[in-house]
């Protein structure tokens, strides 16, 4: 059996964080594609620290990555 790592990005906003929380219950859950095992790691800005800073579009960038 194989596993492949697959990183997601969810732009969204905290002010509607039911949208994310629906979405990632779905997608961060055990998927399992024949003998193969999929695992989505989340790359989304968490909730506990969030980007204030950021005055324009590159600071944003290099604030996610």
């Amino acid at each position: 059996m194989s596993t492949k790592q697959i990183h997601v990005f969810i732009s969204h906003s905290w002010a509607y964080s039911d949208h994310y929380d629906r979405l990632s219950e779905w997608i961060f859950k055990d998927w399992r594609l024949g003998q193969a095992s999929l695992v989505f790691c989340d790359f989304s800005v968490p909730k506990n620290d969030p980007i204030h800073n950021a005055n324009n579009d590159l600071q944003l960038k290099k604030a996610i990555l």
